[in-house]
């Protein structure tokens, strides 16, 4: 399964040449001055940079799941795409680096790359809701085991998925 992820990956890497910095800046004001085009656009400067992201995906591959690091990096290149000032005559890899190593560094730091199911995320935000609202109205967080009759599961459960992103 690793091996077929990865040939996608190198794949999709193959498929898009690295850009020049002429190229880069060209692109960067296409997006600025045609907004009509900019998701074209856009997409060609991420696709062409989805090898740096790898590859400093790479160099934390020992502090969580690789697939889960490359997904970061991609957040991060998606928000330096966002980002990117081509006035500033800076290549878009020289830029986006900064911005994958953050999202990464900061996803690991912050233990965002457990994976929680998806039914159990959902549950954590309907409690989390309920006990800001319930603080509000009585100065006061509920107990556990409110939560527990309030949300039909058992107290260690409610004490887990509290525990899980705290």
């Amino acid at each position: 399964m690793e091996n077929k992820k990865f040939e996608i990956f190198s794949r999709l890497i193959q498929d898009h040449e690295i850009l020049s910095k002429e190229q880069d800046l060209e692109l960067g004001f296409k997006i600025k001055n045609d907004p009509l085009n900019s998701r074209e656009n856009k997409d060609k400067l991420i696709l062409s940079n989805i090898r740096l992201v790898i590859s400093i995906a790479s160099e934390y591959r020992r502090l969580a799941d690789w697939e889960d690091l490359v997904s970061e990096g991609i957040i991060g290149l998606l928000k330096a795409a966002e980002k990117y000032d081509p006035s500033f005559n800076v290549k878009f890899c020289s830029y986006s680096s900064y911005w994958i190593r953050q999202h990464l560094v900061k996803a690991i730091r912050d233990a965002q790359l457990i994976k929680i199911p998806e039914y159990s995320y959902r549950k954590y935000s309907q409690i989390m809701e309920f006990r800001g609202i319930h603080k509000e109205k009585f100065g006061n967080y509920p107990t556990l085991e409110f939560l527990a009759k309030k949300f039909n599961t058992s107290v260690n459960q409610i004490n887990s998925l509290i525990e899980s992103r705290e």
